[in-house]
């Protein structure tokens, strides 16, 4: 490659898994509390690269994204807080006005 530059999408390194024993943060992307059992610390979520335990074969920006959002609406149920899932309204058919 030379001189020019290069981007990675780091992965691994805090696996999901059913319990401790198994990965380090649950399906809710939750960490475990401790070596084993399926107690997670409260409040602290990886929801990044870190969960996706190897390559996957592609560029892994939609799926880094999906389980990030997925975390955050479970989140968002276990504290029943709410939020609009709707999609933002497209603006790129209106007329651009210079």
């Amino acid at each position: 490659m030379g001189t020019k530059p290069a981007t990675a999408h780091p992965l691994g390194g805090c696996g999901m898994g059913e319990d401790a024993s198994s990965g380090v943060v649950d399906h809710k992307c939750q960490v475990f509390a401790g070596p084993s059992g399926e107690a997670t610390h409260a409040g602290l979520y990886v929801c990044d690269g870190a969960v996706i335990p190897r390559s996957i074969g592609c560029n892994p920006l939609l799926t880094i994204t999906a389980l990030a959002e997925r975390a955050m609406v479970h989140l968002a149920r276990d504290r029943n807080l709410g939020f609009d899932t709707a999609p933002i309204r497209n603006h790129a058919d209106q007329e651009v006005v210079t």
